[in-house]
């Protein structure tokens, strides 16, 4: 996924969620989400909403490079998600924050139905 491609579909599509620290928004091609803000207690259920509402794809993309802060229990919240999951699908992470990388890799070390790519 380019960076400008992903944009691009973002921008075209409404918002799914959103509450005043943390926006979610459909991308087409790939099928998946872009979110932008924070994920914390006060954007929990708009995270959960949108993880539960994730397309039917065998792989979804997550575009979080403009996600500033995810708390654990967001990233706990994506690892239900991506649990359960069905059909092998596999949630594709880009660019995540590092604090949720370092999250994962301390709780979570290896997890087959999340992918993580950076530059």
């Amino acid at each position: 996924m380019t960076e400008h491609s992903a944009r691009a579909a973002a921008e075209a599509l409404p918002s799914l969620s959103g509450s005043p620290s943390l926006h979610v928004f459909s991308i087409v091609e790939p099928p998946g989400i872009r979110c932008v803000g924070d994920v914390d207690p006060a954007t929990h259920a708009t995270w959960q909403s949108a993880l539960a509402q994730l397309p039917p794809a065998s792989a979804v993309h997550l575009d979080l490079s403009g996600l500033r802060f995810i708390d654990t229990h967001g990233v706990l919240l994506l690892v239900e998600a991506s649990q359960s999951v069905r059909d092998r699908r596999r949630l594709v992470l880009h660019e995540p924050p590092a604090g949720m990388l370092r999250v994962l890799r301390q709780f979570w070390p290896s997890l087959p139905t999340l992918e993580v790519h950076r530059s």
